[in-house]
Parts: C-alpha cells; structure tokens; sequence
C-alpha cells in the first residue's frame, strides 16, 4: 500500500489497467444488454451461452 501511494508510475500504471477493464464492461453493457444490466434467461445453460456468445462479440469488436 505504501509503495503504490509513494510511487506515481505505479499509479499510473494500476489505473491505466482500470480504464482497461472498465472499458471492456461498458462495451458489454452498450451491446449485449443496452444498458439494462439483465440478462432475462432462466435456464443456466441459456445464461451461459448468452456469456459466451457475448464474450466473443467483446473480443471481435476488440481486436
């Protein structure tokens, strides 16, 4: 803790990785639940393919 509060480049470098993440769940968001943040299936292999196939479309739109 102390060498994250003393080193800036540490800190810069810990919240780049943030906004990375970040990112990468707001894009989730915007295309597979338009903002809703429900995915409205009741099975669990349903919700599991809904995941996958949204993990995919995120990775496809990333590279």
């Amino acid at each position: 803790m102390l060498a994250w509060l003393e080193d800036s480049a540490l800190r810069r470098r810990v919240t780049a990785g943030l906004n990375k993440g970040e990112g990468r769940n707001s894009l989730a968001r915007a295309v597979f639940f338009n903002r809703l943040g429900e995915i409205r299936d009741r099975s669990f292999e349903n919700q599991r393919h809904r995941g996958g196939g949204l993990n995919l479309l995120v990775a496809a739109i990333t590279l």
